[in-house]
């Protein structure tokens, strides 16, 4: 046992004493008072106090509190006491609390800015590029591939923040490149999109003709490719991987079907229905995908399984999920933005029918980014549909949009108890029901079947 020599100044008496550095204070105090003979009058607590006027903590030792050998104590009753140091550092202070902020600038925020304006500046230096050199589209994209089998390699070796910059890199770069492929493909196929700049009227009306074009889905399929590479083989998570292949499968099909001649609304329909009846099918898939539904097999089997490895399923599944519906609400977008912008009443219809059921099914994932990437999925469109329809004019367009902000306010300020909550969720359950049962006539009007049955019975 060490032990500490200090000098313990009392009323009448002074002492140097050697004392134990582990004891607590509370159990040396009785000693030391009883060694200075002083008792404590009409029951005044004594507190052994610094120079400075720091009381000791009787329940910690010396060695706690930092006590060197040579200090000197006093002894003094708890209201006598001096008033213990404040030393307060301006700077520190201001110091400390902006890094505790919510809203302090990081390093990540530094990390983030860079990647984006990597991504930005790949865009500009690709479109000029393909330009003043003429080069072509493909060598582009297979720069692009080039980027991203960097960013994959980079991640694979640890080097976890080189591997993002380039893979924005290899992101911005991938969509001038895409459009430039798809304008060399089908004469015009970039143009649409071009068209779409404008402002009012006009500039829905040049969007209407280029929101499932090539450009776009070579787009699509170009930041799939370079997600799935980077993230679901770079940093090893199956879930990039799936959601990727999910994204890229999905964008190959509709690209593929557009060139080989179907009929862009058809494909329309087909691809809007599955993408909305498939937000039903990706939470099961995501808890088998992450191997979470195996455990409940496993325990029944009498095998134990660790909480950390549940744990890492969890979040995988999550990750599933995330990954899986942002992919699908991609589809999504473009399908209900292709039918919205027809001029058939029954696609229209139906965008409208499915458009419901996608913010209705919002309510079954948990997390932000599935339910933000639906949100866009149907907000989009909708005001394509706004901008381009001559069907309301300017006025009624505006008293859409005052009762679009009216509503979200009234939303955003109440707050209705459990039972108002559970009834309403009740009444959304019904109504998803009866929007569903729509889907069907209004998907085959939308090919004209019942146009052709009117006229096979007259």
């Amino acid at each position: 046992m060490s032990y500490t020599r200090l000098t313990v100044i009392g009323t009448e008496r002074k002492a140097e004493l050697a004392l134990p550095n582990g004891e607590p204070v509370g159990a040396l105090l009785p000693h030391v008072l009883e060694l200075l003979e002083e008792k404590p009058r009409g029951g005044d607590v004594l507190t052994l106090t610094t120079l400075t006027g720091a009381s000791l903590d009787f329940d910690a030792s010396l060695e706690e509190q930092g006590v060197r050998p040579g200090a000197m104590l006093r002894v003094t009753t708890a209201d006598d006491a001096p008033q213990a140091p404040e030393v307060i550092d301006i700077t520190d202070a201001i110091t400390e609390a902006g890094a505790s902020r919510r809203d302090a600038w990081t390093e990540a925020h530094t990390r983030v800015t860079l990647a984006v304006a990597a991504g930005a500046a790949a865009a500009g230096a690709t479109m000029w590029a393909m330009g003043a050199f003429a080069l072509p589209a493909q060598w582009m994209l297979a720069g692009v591939a080039l980027l991203a089998a960097l960013g994959a390699g980079l991640a694979r070796s640890g080097q976890g923040v080189a591997a993002v910059a380039i893979a924005s890199a290899a992101l911005g770069a991938a969509v001038p490149a895409a459009f430039g492929l798809a304008a060399e493909i089908v004469p015009g196929g970039g143009a649409g999109a071009g068209a779409g700049a404008g402002v009012g009227a006009e500039a829905g009306a040049g969007v209407a003709g280029a929101m499932l074009p090539n450009s776009v889905l070579v787009a699509a399929m170009a930041a799939w490719f370079v997600l799935g590479l980077v993230w679901g083989v770079g940093f090893r998570r199956s879930s990039a991987r799936y959601g990727a292949a999910v994204g890229l499968l999905a964008s190959s099909i509709l690209f593929f079907l557009g060139l080989a001649g179907f009929d862009r609304g058809g494909v329309a329909v087909v691809a809007s229905v599955l993408s909305v009846a498939a937000l039903g099918l990706l939470p099961g898939a995501a808890l088998s995908l992450s191997g979470l539904t195996s455990y409940d097999d496993r325990i029944m089997r009498g095998e134990r399984a660790s909480t950390r490895d549940v744990r890492a399923a969890i979040a995988e599944s999550f990750a599933q999920l995330t990954w899986t519906v942002i992919a699908v609400s991609v589809v999504a977008l473009l399908s209900l933005s292709e039918l919205l912008l027809s001029t058939d009443a029954w696609r229209q219809g139906l965008a409208a029918a499915l458009a419901v059921v996608a913010l209705l099914r919002m309510r079954t994932f948990p997390l932000a980014p599935p339910r933000i990437a639906l949100l866009v999925a149907v907000v989009v469109p909708a005001v394509l549909w706004l901008l381009s329809t001559t069907l309301v004019g300017a006025g009624e367009k505006a008293l859409i949009a005052g009762i679009v902000a009216l509503v979200a306010v009234a939303a955003a300020a109440w707050r209705p108890s459990e039972v108002v909550a559970a009834k309403l969720r009740r009444w959304a359950d019904i109504v998803e029901l009866l929007v569903v049962l729509t889907v069907v006539p209004l998907a085959l009007g939308s090919f004209g079947i019942f146009t052709d049955l009117l006229e096979a019975f007259r």
